[in-house]
């Protein structure tokens, strides 16, 4: 005879799995695998309308999507060797 009660074996399983589905999505999007910028563009003066990072000065762009926007810094930490500046 089981000490656990019928309801909590029921939601062990489903528990269980969705911890896993939440490691999952937590590593896998680890910034280890930056993206090299195919366009940076630095020395701007861009509007993000996000007011933790409301002013910006570059933004990279690769395969046709914003990969980043911030400093000038922040953004050269993307140029790869073939990125256009």
């Amino acid at each position: 005879m089981s000490v656990i009660p019928k309801q909590m074996r029921l939601k062990f399983p489903y528990c269980l799995y969705m911890g896993i589905a939440f490691c999952f999505l937590l590593f896998g999007c680890s910034k280890k695998h930056q993206q090299q910028a195919d366009l940076i563009l630095i020395n701007g003066n861009l509007a993000t309308m996000d007011a933790s990072n409301a002013d910006a000065s570059a933004i990279a762009i690769g395969e046709g999507l914003i990969l980043q926007v911030g400093s000038d810094e922040e953004i050269r930490a993307l140029q790869g060797p073939e990125s256009a500046v």
